[in-house]
């Protein structure tokens, strides 16, 4: 127990300890993991917070969603008139009523042709295994990337850019790329939901990749559901396994896009090499071109003089940016524009 005027502790709850003689009150003290302008005030409204923490940008929407549209805190999830839901249940819900939030946001006609690339299951929407795979035919073993791509420095980045052999376009990854390389991978209740708010087999207004996400995360909440209703505890619990020379390789779809791993071992199990292909350097050259079209479009758009615009580029151009990876925008000081004109260059929409 707290002193309700100082935060000082007064007093314990557990039996035969003292309780305080003046007013206490207790607290709930949740981690709430947020990055959302404006969340600390959301935060500082309610009572007793209690959410899950929300590192990714469709973890902090559905924070921002429960706060703002339920009011929810310890006492709205706990059932304060009634008995709570089952986490799942009430997640399932919640996941269904988050997509049909978020697919009435009004968003910018925006239109990419870059090539998707994602992991691809035999069975079920692609995460944690599968081949490496293309919406232009590619179709290759995890094991198999450096025969395909190639990761390369640019002059004005210290990040590394990746593309297709033999080929200059950038390609992506992510959730657009995972939507429409396992469109027909989807639980039939995605799939259906999904129709009826008229999202398309394949999105490419990079913009709309939040309802993506949105979709992704009730495929997650569905998949947990089937999991927890099938487990059964396996005997033994892990097998042993003997150390053994040799190069592994790995992938699975991190929120990003597709992460990769090749480790080389000796027959001590050491590791001798390691690398790390992450969805960032993947993107890269996709998120550059996609910052670049929305200059283009917008300056073609609003006269030179318009200042406001010039506030409005700016939120457009971070959010070029976030659509593919919020982690930059996360980890830096972020975004600095600076506009000059001249009379020729106004009129042809550039910078």
């Amino acid at each position: 127990m707290f002193c309700d005027r100082c935060g000082t502790p007064v007093a314990s709850d557990r039996p035969g300890e003292p309780v305080a003689q003046h007013g206490a009150v207790r607290k709930t003290v949740t981690v709430f993991f947020c990055d959302l302008v404006g969340s600390t005030t959301l935060v500082n409204r309610t009572h007793d917070i209690v959410l899950f923490g929300a590192t990714s940008f469709v973890g902090q929407i559905l924070c921002r969603y429960l706060v703002e549209r339920h009011g929810v805190d310890g006492r709205g999830i706990a059932g304060e008139h009634g008995t709570a839901p089952e986490p799942l249940q009430w997640a399932h819900q919640a996941a269904i009523e988050l997509v049909e939030w978020v697919s009435g946001f009004d968003f910018p006609d925006v239109r990419i042709d870059h090539e998707f690339v994602s992991l691809r299951h035999p069975h079920e929407y692609a995460v944690m295994s599968g081949r490496l795979v293309s919406d232009r035919g590619l179709d290759i073993d995890v094991a198999e990337f450096d025969t395909e791509f190639a990761e390369h420095q640019v002059p004005h980045s210290t990040a590394l850019h990746a593309r297709r052999r033999n080929s200059e376009t950038p390609y992506m990854t992510g959730p657009l790329a995972r939507w429409a390389n396992n469109r027909d991978r989807v639980p039939a209740e995605v799939d259906a939901l999904a129709r009826s708010l008229g999202v398309p087999d394949v999105e490419r207004n990079p913009f709309r990749s939040i309802v993506i996400r949105s979709l992704e995360v009730l495929i997650a909440v569905t998949q947990a559901q089937a999991i927890v209703d099938a487990y059964v505890e396996p005997e033994p619990a892990f097998l042993a396994v003997a150390p053994t020379p040799g190069v592994g390789w790995g992938a699975t779809e991190a929120p990003r896009g597709v992460l990769l791993h090749r480790y080389e071992a000796d027959d001590a199990a050491t590791i001798t090499d390691a690398r790390i292909i992450p969805p960032t350097s993947q993107n890269q050259a996709a998120i550059e071109a996609d910052v670049r079209r929305v200059v283009e479009q917008h300056l073609r758009e609003h006269p030179a003089d318009d200042e406001t615009a010039d506030h409005e580029l700016q939120h457009l151009c971070e959010t070029a940016v976030r659509n593919h990876d919020p982690c930059i925008s996360c980890a830096t000081h972020f975004l600095s524009i600076d506009i000059r004109r001249n009379e020729s260059a106004a009129t042809q929409g550039t910078v």
